[in-house]
């Protein structure tokens, strides 16, 4: 007689077994209304922290993403957390354009090397960063038509910032409780 309840069996000590994690997510915005064109001239698109928006270590980010015309597979897709003060990078996560799909579809990213971004600290921008494309081969990154407080869109366009009032990126930024992960502060 074969125990089919074997397989669902609780293995190890506690010590030996995954931390439980929950989720605390420090900006949702789940609805969207259209997307902006992300390419060579418009590079980096995404969200200015404004105030303090929680406490903890942000270490997941998603967002809603479209591939739209020809590109070159291995072209990589950044989410970026970058600082206000001199725009240095402070984390960065990673993807290609061929883990994305045409259609508007969430794609969630986790920052290299198992960093987690302490969002308490100085303003920051989080940003999806795309260097390829025009305007007929680009990547679309959903928005809303309301903003979030404590929130501000923002567009740079290869040397500065535009902050457009009345906007926010359609995403969710999180962490997780039991993540281990490397902090980097801000």
């Amino acid at each position: 007689m074969t125990d089919y309840k074997a397989s669902k069996r609780i293995v190890g000590t506690s010590a030996e077994r995954p931390i439980p994690t929950s989720t605390t997510e420090f900006y949702n915005q789940g609805d969207g209304a259209a997307s902006i064109d992300l390419y060579t001239s418009q590079p980096r698109l995404g969200i200015k922290a404004v105030s303090g928006n929680g406490t903890g270590y942000m270490n997941k980010i998603k967002v809603w993403l479209r591939v739209i015309g020809t590109h070159t597979s291995t072209n990589n897709v950044y989410v970026r957390v970058r600082k206000i003060s001199d725009d240095s990078i402070v984390a960065t996560a990673t993807k290609t354009i061929a883990d994305l799909t045409g259609d508007t579809a969430i794609t969630e990213y986790e920052f290299d090397f198992g960093s987690c971004v302490n969002i308490t600290a100085e303003a920051h921008y989080i940003l999806v960063e795309y260097a390829n494309g025009d305007t007929s081969n680009y990547l679309g990154v959903s928005r809303h038509s309301s903003s979030v407080s404590g929130w501000e869109w923002v567009v740079h366009n290869g040397s500065s910032y535009t902050t457009n009032s009345g906007q926010s990126m359609r995403g969710i930024f999180s962490s997780q409780t039991g993540y281990s992960c490397t902090a980097v502060n801000i």
